[in-house]
């Protein structure tokens, strides 16, 4: 098994691109953060958002969903 370091994952690999929506190839990757807590969705959202995610809320699972189909998350 191979591990990459967080450079190759944010600038793309093809092992990372294999099976992604065209928009995000090669791109961080997109995460869907579903939390009812706005503090907890704050928190979640910041720490994924520092360690390279492109990260999208959603306040409640309807919403998620919505916003799942919408954006297809990685």
């Amino acid at each position: 098994m191979m591990i990459e370091s967080k450079d190759e994952e944010r600038a793309g690999s093809p092992a990372r691109d294999r099976g992604r929506r065209p928009e995000t190839a090669g791109r961080r990757q997109v995460v869907l953060l579903i939390e009812d807590n706005e503090t907890d969705r704050h928190l979640y959202g910041g720490l994924l958002w520092y360690n390279g995610f492109d990260v999208f809320h959603a306040e409640d699972g309807e919403t998620g969903i919505e916003r799942a189909v919408e954006l297809r998350p990685d």
